[in-house]
């Protein structure tokens, strides 16, 4: 038989990987429940925010919340929320 030539680990190996593969995307289903803030470290008006413009239509079509852009000019690439 099969089962006695391989052992029982890959087995329960096998099994395990299969739960937690379906825990794991019952769970990411709910997600997003909430808008998303698109967070842009630059000021509005330039390159970055052309680009979360031109993004915001697909992505609200996408994961039906909306997006929210924020913009925290100043901060140099490390911002923090």
């Amino acid at each position: 038989m099969m089962i006695k030539a391989l052992g029982k680990k890959p087995l329960i190996n096998a099994l395990s990987l299969g739960l937690a593969l379906a825990v794991t995307s019952a769970h990411a289903a709910d997600f997003p429940d909430d808008d998303i803030k698109f967070i842009s470290p630059a000021a509005p008006g330039g390159g970055s925010d052309y680009l979360i413009r031109s993004l915001q239509p697909s992505l609200e079509k996408q994961f039906g919340v909306n997006i929210i852009p924020q913009y925290l000019s100043g901060c140099g690439g490390a911002c923090s929320h």
